[in-house]
């Protein structure tokens, strides 16, 4: 059986709370902290491998910590402990700081930047607060009335001016 099918199946096999550890990324996040003190960050993807071999049982921890002693760990037992009470979380010191802001102040950060572009935007005019424009602010009467324009649909729909007739065909002031 290969190492793969030999993982799959021990995965399948473990309980929810262990596939849920393997899916996540705290044991990667472990293993990095723990290479990263020894400057053996070149390791991190085959260690990180090893030890999820471990932890869902397709693997002893004696053959983990030959695996990892094979890696190149010198200390691949004390390695191994670290990254268990890591992973375990009774160890702040591989805890990753977080970069950046917080996300509460990312998105606070974001509504902040909306609600200025939204003051910034000016307001459609439309009809309805032209009209309040003018209940608020009569217009003096102009001596010349506006020219209005007024139509029914029937006026709308025949044409005003009877079309060309065919007979007539357009010239172009070639033929004399």
């Amino acid at each position: 059986m290969s190492n793969w099918e030999l993982f799959y199946t021990a995965y399948q096999a473990a309980t929810p709370e262990v596939r849920s550890l393997v899916d996540s990324e705290k044991i990667a996040v472990c293993v990095e902290a723990a290479l990263a003190r020894r400057n053996m960050l070149q390791l991190q993807t085959k260690a990180t491998t090893q030890i999820s071999y471990q932890v869902v049982g397709a693997q002893t921890i004696d053959k983990t910590v030959e695996s990892l002693s094979n890696l190149g760990l010198p200390d691949a037992l004390q390695f191994l402990a670290e990254v268990q009470t890591c992973v375990k979380g009774h160890d702040t010191t591989f805890k990753q700081p977080p970069t950046g802001p917080s996300p509460s102040e990312t998105l606070q950060s974001e509504i902040n930047a909306a609600e200025h572009d939204l003051e910034t935007i000016k307001g459609i005019r439309t009809m309805a607060h032209d009209m309040q424009e003018a209940k608020v602010h009569p217009i003096t009467p102009i001596k010349t009335p506006e020219i209005t324009h007024q139509s029914n649909q029937a006026d709308i729909l025949k044409p005003a001016t009877p079309a060309p007739s065919s007979s007539t065909a357009p010239r172009w002031d070639t033929e004399q």
